[in-house]
């Protein structure tokens, strides 16, 4: 189950992070994640770790690491409320977009 749910985030996280068409601040992001469910402070916590700054060189491992120690902090509830954010905008993806798709998790 804690797998599944670091493979949510990891792949909410670069969703949010890179979006196609539009650009969106950190406190847009953190508003929508609370509307969506999400409390306050694990809002706060996943803006912070979406837009924080690392350095160009940063390794996998390292930011492995990291978001280790980022999901260590999230409560029970968030982790929850982040999966079923992902598991809703999957649905909407699969069920608009036909039935050939590829996805690849890094």
């Amino acid at each position: 189950m804690f797998s599944k749910i670091v493979i949510t985030i990891a792949f909410f996280c670069v969703v949010v992070a890179h979006p196609s068409e539009v650009e969106f601040s950190p406190e847009d992001v953190k508003n929508a994640l609370i509307l969506e469910g999400l409390s306050n402070s694990g809002a706060a916590g996943i803006t912070e770790f979406l837009y924080k700054d690392r350095s160009d060189d940063i390794t996998a491992g390292e930011l492995k690491a990291e978001f280790r120690e980022f999901l260590e902090k999230l409560s029970l509830e968030d982790k929850h409320a982040i999966e079923r954010i992902i598991s809703r905008e999957l649905e909407r993806f699969f069920h608009d977009n036909g039935e050939n798709h590829s996805i690849f998790l890094v």
